[in-house]
C-alpha cells in the first residue's frame, strides 16, 4: 500500500467506526429477536460475487463495492438504519463506509479484519 493509500484509510478511520467481528456477532445477536422490519443493524457483504458464493455471513445481504453507489439505496433504502460493512480483510468496507457515509447514510460501520478474522 502506498502512502496515499494509507492516508485515504488513516482519514476513513476518523470517519467511520469500526466493529470487531465480536461486536458485530453481539449486535446481530441482540436484535435478532426482533421482527424484520424493526431490525435497527442491515448486514452488507461487499465482497466480490466469486467471495461471496464461497461462504458468507448467514443474514447478510449482497452488495459488491464495485456496484455500492449504484445498487445501495435500493438494497438499505431507510438511511438511518446501522449499516455494517464486511469485506475480506477489513479495507474495503471501510472505504465503502465513507462512501456511504458520503450517500448521506447515518451510521455505517466497517467490521476490522473482515470475513477472513471470523
Amino acid at each position: 500500500m502506498g502512502d496515499a493509500s494509507r492516508e485515504i484509510m488513516r482519514q476513513a478511520r476518523k470517519q467511520i467506526s469500526e466493529w470487531t467481528p465480536s461486536q458485530v456477532n453481539e449486535a446481530l445477536a441482540n436484535q435478532h429477536e426482533a421482527r424484520q422490519d424493526e431490525q435497527e443493524i442491515v448486514l452488507v457483504d461487499v465482497r466480490e460475487k466469486i467471495e461471496w458464493n464461497e461462504g458468507h455471513i448467514h443474514g447478510a445481504i449482497h452488495v459488491p463495492r464495485g456496484y455500492l453507489e449504484l445498487q445501495i439505496e435500493e438494497a438499505v433504502p431507510d438511511k438511518s438504519k446501522t449499516v455494517v460493512l464486511y469485506c475480506a480483510g477489513g479495507v474495503r468496507s471501510l472505504m465503502a463506509g465513507g462512501t456511504l457515509k458520503h450517500m448521506g447514510y447515518v451510521n455505517p460501520i466497517s467490521m476490522s479484519g473482515g470475513f477472513g478474522s471470523l
